[in-house]
């Protein structure tokens, strides 16, 4: 590697450095990325590639070889479980930090944080862990039963026409006890079956 190539190197190791202490993952993994590409376009151009053979490793013995490998794998996984914190660090810090969530911001933090730290779930699936079709239905049913509460309070409330007759109110009250009543027994159901 000649000076202008390793002085490239040193400056994207230092962007990769200085990108990190900003906590934006995206650009660590393009530098990261930068980096990789540099290291290989640096290898390709001062004769180290045989073809697909990495010449210097090629001249090691057996046992060195694998050695080699094994440490490049180890390497590749702590650097992919780093990346994935980092990723997941500033959703965790905004979490924290948002009030609204209340007694929901325990389990949420719990599940970005499971799912940041499994190695072995590849950005290849397309679904967190824990989320199935039972999580589904359940959340299709707690927006249906929302969806049905906005509607009676939309009924009961709201007149498009400007004027609402005694017989509408009352059917819209009805309407609204009824449903609040059956989102009320379904969280009680919900908490026991949780508890």
């Amino acid at each position: 590697m000649n000076r202008h190539d390793a002085n490239k190197l040193l400056y994207i190791l230092n962007q990769i450095d200085n990108t990190a202490r900003e906590e934006n993952p995206e650009e660590v993994a393009a530098t990261w990325q930068q980096a990789l590409v540099l290291v290989l376009f640096a290898t390709l151009r001062t004769g180290h590639w045989d073809g697909l053979t990495y010449t210097p490793l090629a001249k090691l013995a057996f046992v060195p070889q694998i050695l080699v490998g094994v440490a490049a794998v180890v390497l590749a996984l702590a650097l992919h479980r780093g990346l994935r914190r980092l990723a997941a660090y500033p959703m965790l810090r905004g979490l924290r930090r948002d009030q609204v969530l209340a007694a929901d911001q325990s389990p949420m933090l719990q599940a970005v944080s499971k799912n940041s730290k499994a190695w072995w779930r590849s950005v290849a699936f397309s679904k967190p862990r824990g989320w199935n079709r039972r999580a589904r239905n359940q959340l299709d049913a707690a927006l249906a039963d929302a969806d049905r509460c906005v509607q009676a309070l939309n009924d009961r409330f709201v007149h498009p026409s400007g004027a609402a007759g005694e017989a509408a109110e009352s059917e819209a009250e009805a309407g609204t006890r009824a449903n609040a009543t059956e989102v009320a027994e379904g969280l009680k159901s919900e908490q026991s079956s949780a508890g």
